[in-house]
C-alpha cells in the first residue's frame, strides 16, 4: 500500500501563507522563551581584569592586575552568555584603600592584595555586573611605578560678596590646604601652587561652607581633586574715634613735632559685640627711626596697642608731617 505523505495535512493548513504565519508564530515564541530564559538569574564563574585605583605615595594611582581575577557570583543569563560567546575578560575599574596594598619581595614596584580583603570594594564595583559570592583569586598583583612627585598649596579663586554691614572675619579656610601632585619633573618644576575652580558667592549674610574643584594641569595628578572652603561671616558696625599720636625712639636733645597731632581711627565692631570703645582704647606712634629712613617729611603712624576682635581698621590721614627740632 502506498501513501501519499503530501496529501495528509495535520494541521489543516491549506496554503503556503498559513505555513509562513505557522513559521513565524514558533520563531516569536522561541523568542519569547528565550528572553525569559536569559532575564533569569544563574551561579556562574566570571574573569576579571582588575583596573585599581590607590594612592601609593611617590607612585602612579592606576594599575591592571598582572593575573586573570576569578570571580564566583551570580548574574543574568544575557551577562554569562556574552561572557561564553565572545570569551571574553572584562576590565573593572575599583577604588582599593592603599592600607591593603603591599609590597612585593624584593620587587620594589609590585605590590598584591588578598582577595577577601578587597571582597566589598569589588562587589560595590561591579553590582551592576555580577552580585559576587567571592573572589577565588586568593592573591591578586598590581605594579605601581614610581613617578614625581611634590608637595604645593592649594589657592582657593573665590569672588565673595557681602551682605549690607556683613563681613568676612579671616580669609577662606581651605582643607586640605596642600596636594601632592605627580608628573613628569620637568612638568612639576613649573609649578608651585595649583587653584581651584572659581566660587562665586553674592550676599553672604552668614557662615559658609562647601567643596570646589581643583582646576587640572594636564599631565599632572593631585592627591586630592576636590577642596573643601569655609568662610566665617559676621555682621558689624562701623565707629569712628580720635587718637592722639604719640613719638617712639626720639633721642635725647631732640622733639618732634607731628602735623596733626591725632588721627581718627576708623573700625569695625561685631555687632554681638555689646561694648563702646574711646580714643584711649587705641595707641598709634610715630617712630623716630621711619622718620630718618623716609624719604620726605611724612611718616605713616603704627599701632602699639588695639583692641582685640576688630576688623577693617583704617587710620585718617595715613601719613602726618613730622618736624624735629
Amino acid at each position: 500500500m502506498h501513501i501519499d505523505f503530501k496529501k495528509i495535512n495535520f494541521l489543516g493548513i491549506k496554503s503556503g501563507r498559513e505555513w509562513l504565519i505557522l513559521l513565524a508564530c514558533l520563531l516569536f515564541a522561541f523568542c519569547v522563551w528565550l528572553i525569559n530564559a536569559l532575564s533569569e538569574t544563574y551561579s556562574y564563574y566570571f574573569r576579571y581584569k582588575i583596573v585599581a585605583e590607590t594612592s601609593l605615595e611617590g607612585r602612579s594611582n592606576m594599575a591592571e592586575s598582572e593575573d586573570i581575577v576569578v570571580v564566583s557570583g551570580d548574574a543574568t543569563g544575557f551577562a554569562i552568555a556574552n561572557s561564553e560567546l565572545f570569551n571574553t575578560v572584562a576590565r573593572l575599574k575599583m577604588t582599593i584603600d592603599p592600607k591593603y596594598m603591599h609590597q612585593y619581595g624584593d620587587r620594589p614596584d609590585v605590590f598584591f592584595v588578598l582577595g577577601n580583603d578587597v571582597f566589598s570594594d569589588f562587589t560595590i564595583a561591579a553590582k551592576d555586573r555580577v552580585a559576587a559570592k567571592a573572589i577565588l583569586t586568593d592573591t591578586i598583583f598590581f605594579v605601581y611605578p614610581k613617578q614625581a612627585y611634590k608637595k604645593v598649596p592649594v589657592i582657593i579663586d573665590d569672588d565673595f560678596g557681602y551682605a549690607s554691614q556683613y563681613m568676612p572675619t579671616e580669609r577662606v579656610n581651605v582643607s586640605p590646604d596642600s596636594v601632592i601632585i605627580y608628573g613628569d619633573e620637568s612638568l612639576l618644576a613649573g609649578i608651585d601652587s595649583v587653584f581651584t575652580e572659581k566660587v562665586s558667592i553674592d550676599g553672604l549674610s552668614k557662615r559658609i561652607q562647601g567643596v570646589c574643584s581643583l582646576l587640572p594641569v594636564k599631565g599632572v595628578r593631585f592627591s586630592e581633586d576636590e577642596i573643601f572652603f569655609s568662610q566665617p561671616v559676621v555682621r558689624y558696625v562701623e565707629h569712628s574715634v580720635k587718637v592722639e599720636l604719640v613719638t617712639d625712639n626720639v633721642p635725647d636733645g631732640k622733639d618732634m613735632i607731628l602735623l596733626p597731632n591725632e588721627i581718627t581711627v576708623t573700625f569695625r565692631q561685631p555687632f554681638s559685640l555689646r561694648k563702646e570703645f574711646s580714643g584711649g582704647d587705641f595707641v598709634y606712634a610715630v617712630d623716630y627711626n621711619d622718620y630718618l629712613s623716609s624719604m620726605s617729611t611724612y611718616v605713616s603712624p603704627v599701632p602699639v596697642s588695639l583692641p582685640e576682635s576688630l576688623y577693617g581698621i583704617e587710620i585718617t590721614p595715613s601719613f602726618v608731617d613730622c618736624i624735629v627740632r
